[in-house]
């Protein structure tokens, strides 16, 4: 029932009045925060916080061992170690699918592979890391078979890319007497995403 006043107000009553309870109770229930939710995602805000930063600290130790075990005690030396991750690998994280990337993004990254490409066209190729990859690193430097790209993208610490520059690499590391172990970064570039061995490629590169 609508109550109008002399001054114009109005006001809504409730014949029912569990009706007018419910109502009154959903009508809250809009109002007042879901602080619930709320605590959720910042607990999953702090937890992938922290996990960045722990990864960041167990990366960082294992430059910094690599670098003491090879001897490299200099200061600018090591800082210039440092300056190589920060350019290649600023994030200390091998490059990562590009399939939630705006067009206008990857053009940006990568001017002449898709400058001359259709948003349609990107996002259709973005779709596929392996097409997309093949498209960025394929054909030239020992990426000569399909899925090259993708497989000898930038990895490590220092963003090694192209199967001929994994190929030296290997080649340096089995002269150096194997340090960390039987490790072919050529057959399982996968390797690199591990700490200690993308520190080792590291100092070896």
């Amino acid at each position: 029932t609508v109550k109008t006043f002399e001054d114009g107000r109005t006001e809504l009553t409730w014949d029912d009045e569990q009706l007018a309870k419910e109502v009154r109770e959903a009508i809250a229930s809009v109002k007042k925060p879901n602080v619930k939710a709320k605590v959720e995602v910042q607990k999953k805000k702090q937890k992938a916080k922290s996990e960045i930063l722990n990864s960041v600290e167990q990366s960082m130790k294992a430059i910094e061992k690599a670098m003491d075990e090879h001897g490299i005690t200099n200061e600018y030396a090591r800082k210039a170690i440092l300056g190589v991750v920060s350019k290649e690998s600023p994030n200390l994280a091998s490059e990562i699918s590009y399939s939630t990337t705006s067009p206008g993004r990857i053009r940006e990254v990568f001017p002449s592979k898709f400058r001359d490409k259709s948003d349609e066209e990107i996002n259709d190729i973005k779709k596929d890391d392996s097409m997309f990859w093949d498209i960025v690193y394929g054909g030239k430097y020992g990426n000569t078979e399909p899925g090259d790209g993708s497989k000898y993208r930038g990895r490590g610490f220092n963003g090694i890319t192209f199967k001929s520059n994994y190929e030296n690499l290997q080649r340096i590391y089995d002269r150096e007497g194997s340090r960390i172990g039987n490790i072919n970064i050529v057959k399982n570039p996968e390797l690199l995403e591990k700490p200690e061995v993308a520190a080792e490629f590291l100092v070896l590169f």
